[in-house]
């Protein structure tokens, strides 16, 4: 089922039909989730240059640009595109929790996918320390409330006995060194205090691994998910067996600065950092492929503003242009290259952001162009790259 360095995609979840979903979006926004898949094809450019709308295809049809990933033929079709072109599995977005002491589980597509016939295709989860975005478009500065969990040991109680009761057993499911993995985005940056009995992002991977194996016998490999090697080294000293990215391709600092950064000239510098992140740290970098990133469609620019008045803002964040398949081949052969320098043969995997990122600008899926016809060209250079090198 798995070769020496597999693919796996992230996978975002898009559906509106999760009920705690729709429950959040009524109380902060007063309205139903919005359907990612058409936002972004309502998205407008906000500069010269700026490609936007984007209209996607999930299964490689020119007739398929709305879809709900709840749906067992939306999922079966994505499983089928994804082994068509060398993809070997999916990373779930994952967002299982606890708020103010009541369990919570958003937009938990996996399951439904575990209904499908799998094949070759392996899976893990991701595990996000917050629900997703319910209120969709963002106003600029605008935070929605409560999409942090509590920091709390029920909420790593919960996150482990959800993947070792539904996925760790599963033979599709991904191991490394014979352990289940799992990657944890540590999406909540809001400052913590040890006074008001929250736990720090370091703790909550210490009581993990300890209370994983202390229920189940079972010691998770766990991938955290860090912009820098300064953000992973509590992270590994307490227990991660590496790190790993996500959509860390543009320059977030520089947002204002720099609101538009050139796909290419990115590349470059992301590869550059590999091997300063890897002298940083002591266990295993492996650095994410990044299809672009985009997250104008997400926002809103109100009445009489422009791009120049929110930049800076998600998501209002850099755009990056001119993003390209060739040069996202580039990027991949780099990094197989990378790992196959640093990285122990049993380790070796090549995350790349992402399968659907539609409205962050990241997605492998296949593009819906005006003409009518659909731009496959990432999944093919997958294939190319595979069939050439057989990696």
């Amino acid at each position: 089922m798995k070769n020496e360095s597999p693919i796996y995609s992230y996978y975002y979840p898009l559906t509106t039909s999760c009920n705690t979903l729709q429950q959040r979006s009524l109380a902060n926004g007063g309205t139903m989730p919005t359907d990612e898949t058409i936002l972004c094809q309502k998205a407008k450019p906000l500069f010269v240059s700026h490609r936007q709308p984007n209209i996607y295809s999930f299964n490689g049809s020119s007739e398929s640009s709305i879809w709900d990933d709840m749906e067992p033929r939306v999922m079966q079709a994505q499983i089928d595109l994804a082994q068509q072109y060398g993809v070997d599995g999916f990373i779930f977005d994952t967002y299982v929790g606890v708020k103010n002491g009541k369990i919570s589980k958003e937009k938990d597509v996996v399951n439904g996918f575990l209904k499908c016939n799998l094949g070759r295709t392996a899976y893990a989860c991701m595990m996000v320390f917050g629900s997703p975005r319910s209120v969709l478009p963002v106003l600029p500065y605008f935070e929605e409330p409560d999409r942090y969990y509590d920091r709390t040991p029920q909420t790593v109680e919960t996150m482990v006995d959800y993947l070792a009761d539904n996925h760790w057993n599963n033979s599709n499911y991904i191991h490394i060194l014979d352990r289940p993995y799992v990657s944890l985005f540590t999406s909540d940056m809001r400052k913590y205090s040890s006074n008001t009995g929250e736990m720090s992002h370091a703790n909550m991977i210490n009581y993990l691994k300890e209370y994983s194996w202390r229920k189940y016998k079972i010691e998770p490999y766990l991938a955290t998910v860090c912009l820098k090697a300064t953000y992973a080294l509590d992270h590994l000293a307490a227990g991660a067996d590496s790190m790993t990215g996500y959509g860390f391709l543009p320059d977030f600092t520089e947002s204002i600065r720099r609101p538009i950064q050139d796909y290419r000239e990115q590349i470059t510098k992301r590869v550059e950092e590999w091997n300063v992140i890897q002298e940083q740290i002591d266990k295993p970098y492996i650095p994410p492929v990044v299809v672009g990133w985009d997250a104008s469609p997400r926002g809103i620019v109100p009445d009489g503003r422009y791009f120049r008045d929110v930049q800076g803002v998600y998501p209002f964040t850099p755009v990056i242009t001119n993003s390209n398949a060739l040069d996202f081949g580039d990027m991949l052969c780099q990094q197989k290259q990378f790992i196959m320098r640093n990285t122990p043969q049993e380790e070796r995997y090549t995350p790349i952001t992402a399968w659907n990122e539609i409205t962050e600008g990241a997605a492998l899926l296949p593009k819906i162009l005006p003409d009518g016809s659909v731009d496959d060209s990432y999944l093919l250079k997958i294939k190319e790259l595979r069939d050439e090198y057989g990696f």
